[in-house]
């Protein structure tokens, strides 16, 4: 019985020293935690003036009850917090207008080789799991592109080798580049060029049609009249 007890005190007692580490009990925070994705923002069109960061991690959805914590390669960390940053965009006119939005997440700064982060969810302040670790999300963001400052990219930054961040020209060397985009170039000219080609051939065959759809309505018309006029005459 004496063996029984001491057990039992034992145990409390462990369990009295490892309640450190509270579990979240909020069945909806949990389920949310489940949903939850990294989320890359580049800024490349942020002026220096609203953060002069390079890109943003952030996570969705979001909601008001969260907060996240970014660490990279080097263990340096922050935590997120609300950015306001401007942009200039074309309005319908194609002016260009200047744009102003909020965010949530952390900024990083422009990496020259490829980063890992991990991206902790925490529960905020404001809900039943203050504090509280929800989920650990690892993301990597590519290597910058040194391509990009190549006059090819700023004609075709569609293109999957002119993206800021990606790891596509990590073994490419500038004549390669170079190489490629030229041959893409003179492929997207020839289609340009088949395209005007098929509107020129459309255009001829109109005329083909229309002018002498247009002339037979004018005949028409005229001998209607004509013909009004010679009724309204008898």
């Amino acid at each position: 019985m004496k063996k029984i007890c001491l057990s039992i005190i034992c145990l409390l007692f462990v369990f009295s020293f490892n309640h450190i580490k509270a579990v979240c009990n909020d069945e909806d925070l949990n389920e949310f935690a489940t949903k939850i994705e990294a989320n890359f923002i580049e800024s490349t069109s942020v002026h220096a003036e609203s953060t002069g960061y390079a890109y943003f991690l952030s996570v969705t959805p979001l909601r008001d009850d969260i907060k996240i914590k970014v660490i990279d390669n080097k263990d340096n960390s922050a935590w997120g917090q609300d950015y306001e940053y401007s942009f200039y965009q074309a309005d319908k006119n194609n002016n260009l207008e200047k744009v102003t939005k909020s965010l949530y997440g952390v900024g990083c700064y422009n990496n020259l080789e490829e980063e890992t982060y991990k991206i902790e969810v925490y529960g905020g302040d404001n809900s039943k799991c203050k504090n509280e670790l929800l989920k650990t999300i690892s993301y990597t963001v590519p290597r910058y592109n040194r391509m990009v400052k190549y006059a090819f990219c700023e004609k075709y930054p569609e293109h999957e080798l002119c993206k800021i961040y990606t790891d596509k020209t990590k073994t490419m060397t500038e004549k390669q580049f170079k190489e490629t985009m030229e041959k893409y170039d003179e492929e997207e000219t020839n289609k340009l060029k088949n395209q005007l080609t098929l509107v020129e051939r459309l255009l001829i065959y109109s005329l083909y049609v229309i002018v002498p759809f247009v002339i037979a309505t004018i005949i028409y018309m005229i001998k209607v009249k004509n013909y009004k006029k010679f009724e309204g005459a008898q």
